[in-house]
């Protein structure tokens, strides 16, 4: 039994100040002690890098990568964590919570998500966080099964929004009838008969949900390559 916490806390970090400069705009966020991956929706502007590195405090070159399919908006940089403030995911980590990756930003908060095997870590964590910041639970649920998708963050909901409703219901249908075995246990003509579209529709919608989920992955691909290449080199 698995038991996932979701939160809000307030903790004076650059990345919260950020957010708050920023409005009701909101990012995620990835670090890992050597690089920071920010993801942020809508039109990155000159005006936003330039708050974003006096804020932080950047020193370093800044990778900016958009896409025009995409709704997000990816900045990478060195990691600019720093010991002079309290860290969330510390309070996590050594009460044995397992954090969900990203962290979200809006209006000065972060939201974490991380799940445990135990109440009693459960609660050794909340008390830290007592201790240490103000926070809000926004839900705390018990499952059977938190699979490796899931711990990576890429089953909230937040990723799920980046597909339509009626992609996802394709990919879904063409995923459980075989579409991408090896060989393919049903044909692109056999799935539109099936949903009562045309074959160009279905083969539209699952290349456009396709593109939209490599669009979230590939650049976290990318990311841990990046950082395999700095610790070989380290």
């Amino acid at each position: 039994m698995g038991i996932e916490i979701h939160l809000k806390v307030l903790n004076p970090c650059p990345l919260s100040k950020l957010s708050t400069l920023l409005g009701k705009s909101h990012f995620y966020s990835y670090c890992n002690d050597y690089y920071d991956l920010i993801m942020m929706e809508g039109e990155v502007t000159q005006e936003i890098i330039d708050t974003m590195i006096e804020t932080l405090g950047v020193t370093t070159e800044i990778t900016f990568t958009s896409n025009q399919n995409s709704p997000l908006n990816y900045i990478m940089m060195d990691c600019s964590c720093s010991t002079s403030w309290p860290v969330v995911d510390e309070s996590i980590l050594k009460n044995h919570g397992i954090n969900i990756s990203p962290v979200r930003y809006q209006d000065g908060w972060e939201y974490h998500r991380f799940v445990c095997i135990s109440k009693k870590d459960v609660s050794a964590i909340l008390k830290e966080l007592e201790d240490k910041f103000q926070f809000e639970i926004l839900s705390i649920k018990e499952d059977d099964f938190f699979g490796p998708i899931r711990l990576l963050g890429l089953s909230a909901p937040e990723f799920m929004e980046s597909l339509t409703k009626s992609q996802l219901s394709l990919l879904q249908e063409a995923y459980q009838e075989g579409y991408y075995k090896i060989p393919r246990k049903v044909k692109l003509a056999d799935i539109a008969t099936k949903s009562g579209i045309s074959r160009y529709a279905v083969e539209s919608r699952l290349r456009r949900g396709e593109n939209a989920i490599m669009d979230l992955v590939l650049p976290l691909i990318g990311f841990n390559q990046k950082i395999r290449k700095q610790r070989i080199s380290a």
